[in-house]
């Protein structure tokens, strides 16, 4: 009995290292960005026996951070004696990110840069030269998982929400096609936060204690509005109230997003003021409309007046993943409006030129630029479109 459990044991573990031995052979381009969970995520892929390149972005940087990252990028890597690279796309970044968000806000839009990076630029032209390269996978620090589904026969591959529902990041890798899913890999899918650092500093990795990054993709942290100012120029014009009532003066117009309540500098009025327990309450004032021809903002107190609180979508450029929503005309999804927003349930009607997205009940401060993201029951991401 002994020499067949041994012999069974032996096989299996045979079978392992022929395992390994394959995933040797697989090459994995990281995306290291110089941060505790891109670091993790390589070392991950590392101890799962492929074989990882380092790579680190070199994008449009304002807040002088790039350098830095860089830096932390290059050390990460010597410490887990991982090849590095670093790939220039400062140029690229700028034209197709950084120029189209610009002349969007011009036009009154309001854009979702980090969307549009992980899109084009991450998962567009990195992911093309890894590929090119001889890559296997590409792969980063992203909080999402990948699940392959069958239809007609043929594998599809999706992306499905991670564990840690407060780090989730699937919204901002909805423009993902299953082609390029198929091989990509996020080795933080299933795993919280804090398990994330507790790896890291178990394994000397010193992004153990690195703060996350708050600011936008490669663009770093800076006064956002000042960098609108400062490309597109100011416009004085005037806020007014739900009654017509001229009661302020903005920078214009385009500086501005729908439901945005910061720097408007007009407070609440004692018109509309409640009595509370606490004394008089001002009501706030969210932009509730703006008008990029006149240069005048519509702002309202009333957080669930029907311009800022909506049943109803318009969309275009819907795009379904999964092939099975691309023949229905009516479809039932879990949508999301907006990065940390509700998933709500709703549904989803294609029409000829756009598309009807309507909630059960209504969502607040809907942007004309901003994604909408569908998930199915079992919350894997199925499409996305652009709010109108």
């Amino acid at each position: 009995m002994r020499g067949l459990t041994g012999e069974k044991n032996g096989k299996i573990r045979q079978k392992d290292k022929i395992a390994t031995m394959q995933k040797k052979r697989k090459k994995v381009f990281v995306m290291l960005s110089g941060g505790v969970d891109s670091s993790v995520s390589a070392l991950l892929l590392q101890k799962q026996g492929f074989e990882v390149i380092a790579c680190h972005i070199k994008g449009y940087n304002v807040d002088g951070c790039g350098a830095y990252e860089a830096a932390d990028a290059a050390r990460i890597a010597a410490h887990l004696n991982l090849p590095f690279y670093i790939v220039n796309l400062e140029k690229e970044y700028k034209k197709i990110i950084v120029d189209k968000m610009l002349e969007d806000y011009k036009q009154g839009i309001t854009p979702n840069p980090d969307s549009a990076c992980n899109t084009l630029i991450k998962f567009g032209l990195f992911y093309k030269k890894a590929r090119a390269l001889g890559a296997n996978f590409v792969a980063t620090g992203h909080y999402a998982n990948t699940q392959s589904i069958h239809r007609s026969g043929k594998k599809v591959f999706l992306i499905k929400r991670a564990k840690d529902k407060n780090k989730d990041q699937s919204y901002f890798l909805s423009g993902l096609s299953p082609e390029v899913l198929e091989h990509t890999l996020f080795p933080l899918g299933n795993l919280e936060k804090d398990e994330v650092r507790k790896i890291a500093k178990k394994s000397g990795l010193f992004t153990a204690t690195k703060k996350d990054s708050q600011g936008m993709c490669f663009l770093g942290q800076f006064d956002f509005k000042e960098f609108l100012k400062n490309n597109l120029g100011t416009k004085v014009g005037s806020i007014i109230d739900e009654e017509g009532n001229n009661i302020g003066s903005h920078d214009g117009a385009h500086l501005y997003t729908i439901g945005e309540r910061k720097g408007l500098k007009i407070g609440g009025q004692k018109s509309t003021a409640r009595k509370s327990a606490k004394g008089t309450l001002h009501l706030p004032y969210y932009v509730g409309k703006k008008d990029i021809e006149k240069n005048q903002l519509l702002v309202l107190q009333d957080k669930n007046h029907p311009l800022l609180k909506k049943k109803e979508i318009i969309l275009k450029n819907l795009r379904f993943h999964d092939p099975f929503y691309k023949r229905k005309k009516e479809s039932e999804v879990f949508a999301q409006i907006r990065y940390r927003s509700d998933v709500k349930k709703a549904r989803i009607i294609q029409q000829k030129d756009s598309s009807l997205l309507r909630f059960i009940s209504p969502v607040a401060f809907p942007s004309s630029g901003q994604i909408a993201v569908f998930y199915n029951k079992k919350y894997q991401l199925i499409g996305n479109g652009i709010i109108i």
